[in-house]
């Protein structure tokens, strides 16, 4: 067992996010929901990584893997990996896969290991968490599916729509932070859907004004994970 998050919230880190987002994200984490923390440069967004990381539930295998900036994981029988280059990232996200880790936390996704990161998620390891530089959820899509194309091989119309597809059934909860280390606030909870068309949605589901937030109650589609893993929490209090 864990403790909730809210209380982490409240107990820690009073301020930085409402017990209402604190509520939400528990749930998605328990629910195995893939989660984007993104944010300008010099947004703390480890932090968030960090506090998430930790509410995993112990029977869970989760690999922590960070580059020259720590994070602060005290998970009991969590190994954490550190790389430095594209390659490490590379190989040690193939090698979680091989452990047959449930999630793998990235402290940060960045270039060359991103089809890695991505293939790695659809395929075997649901509900990872990492964190990336993006001002808002359609700034994040974009990047990833540039990121993602090869400039080695020809663009063909069916790749152009196929690896949008990909990133957007990948990136299914966007969460946006702003702010330094000491004074960071969750702004932006995301959802990111195909249509019927498979035209990308960006759907907000909650944004911080300030002084209050904005809630679209309807649930996510993710809330087909909650169901399977049949988890009695609902997404709004």
């Amino acid at each position: 067992m864990t403790q909730p998050l809210h209380h982490i919230e409240s107990i820690l880190m009073k301020g930085h996010l409402s017990n209402r987002t604190a509520h939400f994200l528990e749930v998605a984490l328990r629910s195995q929901v893939n989660m984007i923390i993104i944010g300008e440069r010099g947004d703390a967004k480890l932090p968030l990584l960090a506090l998430l990381g930790n509410q995993i539930p112990l029977s869970e295998k989760v690999i922590v893997l960070q580059d020259e900036r720590a994070l602060e994981i005290d998970r009991m029988m969590t190994p954490i990996w550190s790389a430095t280059s594209r390659e490490d990232k590379q190989k040690l996200i193939k090698a979680a896969i091989s452990m047959n880790s449930n999630r793998i936390l990235l402290s940060e996704l960045r270039g060359g290991e991103v089809e890695d990161y991505i293939d790695g998620v659809m395929q075997h390891l649901q509900g990872s968490i990492t964190t990336f530089v993006a001002r808002d959820s359609e700034h994040t899509v974009d990047r990833l599916v540039n990121l993602m194309m090869n400039p080695t091989l020809p663009n063909s119309p069916a790749m152009e729509n196929l690896i949008p597809s990909i990133v957007a059934s990948f990136a299914e909860l966007i969460i946006r932070v702003a702010g330094n280390e000491s004074n960071w606030q969750v702004k932006e909870l995301t959802e990111v859907t195909l249509g019927s068309k498979l035209e990308i949605i960006h759907r907000p589901i909650m944004v911080n004004e300030g002084e209050k937030e904005n809630w679209n109650t309807e649930y996510p589609k993710f809330d087909i994970k909650r169901k399977k893993k049949r988890i009695k929490s609902k997404w709004f209090i």
